[in-house]
């Protein structure tokens, strides 16, 4: 009889307001709302579901499913920053619609309170102004359909939800222990590919810091997939000013490259090296760079150059002392090199006449 009664007054109510179309709209939209939640958790055979009595209730009805864990401060201070912006607009009615079909699915996946914080964290970085146009939408429905499949654990919901936040509000790519990679750049954007999620970068520069060292790419473009945690660059320029050379005395220009950001180090092939001192004109080779532990320039082994070509001449590199062979520089060091098949030279010389010819 009571389940009857609310029937009918839900029936009269709408009944009442028939004359005032953006009630019903309302009210509609309401019952929507909580259709669309019982049914990502009964579609799934999931256990007993948190009913929303009022769709308006919903970071209330959240906080109510963890009463024997005790907020922290800045948890409570997220509350009550994520339930106003529920309240005041920030939210279309399409968005709090996925936000609670989402959060069905978290309570299937046995979520716990930090993960639906988590969550709230990151809707409110992607609706920081400073944050329009990063993909909110995009990101909604990766994280949707990633929570929907079968092998996704609550563990790794929060590996990508972290990485977002990381992202949104420090610029930091991609963090692990040990080493973090990040950006100086806000032209990003998260899109959905047949890779996954990835977030595509515009032109910026991208540092790789650890303790006593950092390595930066400069003026780079590139994608980064976030299962992966995969970056795949084009262009850029890397210095040799932490080797104590000026930046524009000694540097490299990449092509194409990638590197796991799960690393603190990364080889690219084919790109351009200029040297000053050695080379009248930029030379192909292969760069190699890494994060070293208190380095100076006088120790300093990297950034890393190898030239292709092995068969370079340069004339009394000390007197009477000349030199073919491949170049390879360390920091500030310059080696020659060669191959089994491409040996280095040295040729010692006196009067014209040669003395010592040595491979």
């Amino acid at each position: 009889m009571n389940v009857i009664n609310k029937h009918h007054h839900i029936h009269g109510k709408i009944f009442r307001n028939y004359l005032d179309p953006q009630q019903i709209k309302n009210d509609m939209v309401r019952i929507a709302l909580l259709f669309f939640f019982v049914c990502s958790i009964t579609s799934l055979h999931a256990q007993q579901a948190v009913q929303f009595e009022e769709i308006e209730q919903y970071p209330a009805s959240v906080e109510a499913m963890f009463t024997t864990s005790k907020p922290t401060e800045d948890d409570k201070l997220l509350i009550a920053r994520f339930s106003e912006a529920w309240q005041n607009g920030t939210l279309s009615e399409n968005e709090k619609m996925k936000i609670v079909q989402l959060s069905g699915l978290f309570q299937v996946k046995k979520a716990r309170n930090i993960h639906y914080l988590l969550l709230w964290r990151c809707i409110l970085s992607f609706k920081d102004p400073l944050n329009t146009g990063k993909g909110y939408d995009t990101w909604m429905d990766a994280l949707y359909k990633t929570t929907q499949e079968r092998r996704t654990t609550p563990t790794s919901l929060q590996t990508i939800m972290n990485a977002t936040e990381l992202l949104l509000n420090k610029k930091i790519i991609c963090s692990s222990p040990g080493s973090e990679w990040r950006t100086n750049g806000n032209d990003y954007r998260f899109e959905q590919t047949d890779d996954g999620l990835t977030v595509v970068f515009g032109t910026a520069d991208i540092f790789c810091f650890s303790v006593g060292d950092s390595i930066q790419i400069g003026q780079t473009t590139g994608r980064f997939n976030m299962a992966t945690q995969q970056w795949t660059g084009r262009g850029g320029n890397v210095t040799w000013e932490r080797t104590g050379f000026e930046a524009s005395e000694v540097y490299a220009t990449l092509d194409q490259y990638k590197i796991n950001m799960k690393q603190s180090r990364y080889e690219a092939d084919s790109v351009m090296f200029v040297h000053k001192i050695y080379f009248p004109t930029p030379v192909k080779g292969k760069l190699s760079d890494k994060v070293m532990r208190n380095q100076s320039p006088e120790t300093a082994l990297y950034p890393e150059f190898q030239t292709h070509d092995k068969t370079f001449v340069f004339e009394n590199i000390y007197p009477d002392v000349s030199f073919e062979g491949g170049i390879l520089i360390q920091g500030a060091r310059t080696i020659g090199s060669g191959t089994d098949t491409e040996k280095a030279l040295i040729r010692i010389e006196k009067s014209d006449s040669l003395k010592l010819h040595v491979h």
